[in-house]
């Protein structure tokens, strides 16, 4: 059985990664490409933050928009399939924040 809920506009956090883009050597462009479709389906964005390649900075990262009252925090950025990505782990270490 198969439930079709509405889009609903949602607060929205996100947390971009990458150690490259939290030091500045290379410019976030995802980030506001993100932002951009986040608006396109309706949802307020309630800020960007970026995080270096750490678990608990981006673990970090996300519960601050929880805090904050989002609602969806989106988390983009540097996260492969890399066996050392450690982006997984943080989002892992924040479930059931909200």
């Amino acid at each position: 059985m198969i439930e079709v809920r509405p889009l609903r506009s949602l607060r929205v956090g996100i947390v971009i990664t990458g150690s490259e883009v939290y030091h500045g050597r290379i410019k976030d462009r995802f980030g506001p490409v993100v932002k951009s479709k986040m608006e396109e389906l309706g949802c307020r964005v309630v800020g960007r933050t970026f995080a270096s390649d750490h678990v608990r900075l981006i673990a970090d990262g996300i519960l601050d928009f929880v805090r904050e009252g989002a609602q969806m925090v989106a988390v983009t950025g540097g996260m492969s399939v890399d066996p050392d990505d450690v982006t997984p782990a943080a989002i892992r270490a924040r479930e059931g924040a909200w």
